[in-house]
């Protein structure tokens, strides 16, 4: 390993509580909208125009939440794709520097320092993703009642806290993608300008 696991640990708290924050605004709109809004006396809405036999929010929120775990898996991969083809045309800093108190610090120094804000960022836009189309299937049986958007938002709910990190797995999301950049510079270095 390339780097101390405490050094990352900060960031990775940062990480885990923007992760938390999404899912409990998740859960907390599921169990009112079960509970409260979507109260069991009240007369269903009117059946609205149906797509494939499903009411039409009902079918969107299905639409829209394999739509958006699917752009959750593919839009944070170029996100790093495109970062590490960033920072590997940049010049290369010392991955350590010591701060006046004598203790080390990671960020803004070095390889370690320039991956974890991109994990963190790649980390934000696919749970969001997920956030939003679990809060959409959550309006759907809102206004519809369909068990279906119950079960959408919750495979997107369980695929957002699956996301969570932790310092095993961000550290090894590091060693992972400082190889990767390592084989960027040196193909760079190889093909030359």
């Amino acid at each position: 390993m390339k780097f101390d696991e405490a050094d990352i640990q900060a960031q990775v708290r940062t990480m885990q509580i923007v992760v938390v924050a999404l899912a409990a605004g998740v859960i907390f709109f599921g169990v009112l909208t079960v509970t409260v809004f979507r109260d069991a006396t009240r007369p269903p809405v009117a059946p609205g125009p149906m797509i494939l036999g499903l009411p039409l929010l009902t079918a969107l929120a299905a639409v829209v939440g394999a739509l958006t775990l699917i752009a959750s898996i593919v839009a944070p991969r170029l996100m790093v794709a495109n970062g590490l083809r960033m920072i590997a045309g940049g010049l290369t800093l010392d991955e350590t520097r010591p701060t006046s108190s004598g203790q080390r610090q990671v960020y803004p120094a070095g390889d370690v320092g320039r991956l974890l804000p991109l994990f963190q960022a790649q980390l934000i836009v696919a749970s969001a993703m997920n956030e939003g189309g679990a809060l959409f299937a959550l309006l759907a049986y809102m206004m519809e009642g369909e068990p279906l958007s119950l079960a959408v938002a919750g495979a997107l709910l369980a695929v957002l806290l699956s996301r969570f990190p932790t310092v095993d797995r961000v550290g090894t999301w590091l060693e992972l993608h400082l190889e990767r950049l390592a084989d960027l510079r040196r193909d760079g270095f190889s093909t030359g300008p």
